[in-house]
């Protein structure tokens, strides 16, 4: 959670907006890149996208850590 926070006060720091005013902002531009077929892969990555729960968050950051401290 503290990603998501963090992230959130980033966003509001750069745009003025929280982030989901941005995200809201930025809809229209990202479904008209998507409509228009030009991008396949980044139309891929937006049609697949999805926010990993906490547990596969922690799982991933512990993963990434034990990694570094087996290969020290």
């Amino acid at each position: 959670m503290i990603r998501v926070s963090l992230a959130e006060r980033e966003t509001r720091r750069r745009t003025g907006q929280s982030e989901g005013e941005w995200h809201a902002s930025v809809a229209p531009y990202i479904l008209e890149v998507v409509e228009s077929g030009a991008y396949p892969h980044f139309t891929r990555r937006v049609v697949e996208a999805r926010d990993p729960s906490f547990t596969e968050q922690f799982t991933f950051g512990l993963e990434r850590i034990l990694d570094g401290v087996s290969a020290g």
